[in-house]
């Protein structure tokens, strides 16, 4: 298998991905729709509040529970903001897009280039590793 095939797995996968839901705890042993449910503790948060968030919102996409990842999304939403969370969308999306190009154009210096923005935009704690399904394409690229 090709890693151009391997690539197109892995975009339709994540595109693809179900509402499958299930139960999940976080580190404290409460559970991670309880606190994804609840009100937020203040209008500033500190850093922990948000690491745990982005924490819970890996474990709701590995689970691949779509409704307590929208709504763990909406809540660090409104902590970092809108706009924040719609740049890092945007800026992913164009990532992938680019480099599914350039996997089609059979262009290997793109490709490289594309890919680096990708593994770039990816790294924890970075917010796009936090929102998007980076672990796929990674693994992807990898290959």
């Amino acid at each position: 298998m090709t890693s151009a095939s391997i690539f197109r797995i892995a975009v339709v996968a994540a595109f693809a991905m179900g509402s499958l839901s299930s139960c999940q705890t976080g580190s404290e042993g409460t559970s991670v729709v309880a606190r994804a449910q609840g009100a937020p503790q203040s209008d500033e948060p500190d850093v922990s509040q948000v690491q745990q968030i982005e924490a819970d919102l890996a474990a709701a996409m590995a689970n691949h529970d779509m409704r307590l990842y929208h709504q763990l999304r909406s809540r660090l939403s409104s902590y970092v903001g809108a706009d924040a969370i719609r740049s890092a969308d945007e800026t992913y999306r164009q990532a992938l897009a680019n480099l599914a190009a350039a996997f089609a154009a059979y262009d290997g210096k793109a490709r490289a280039g594309f890919s680096a923005q990708l593994r770039t935009l990816c790294l924890p704690p970075s917010l796009t590793s936090a929102i998007e399904p980076c672990d796929r394409y990674l693994a992807a690229l990898s290959r």
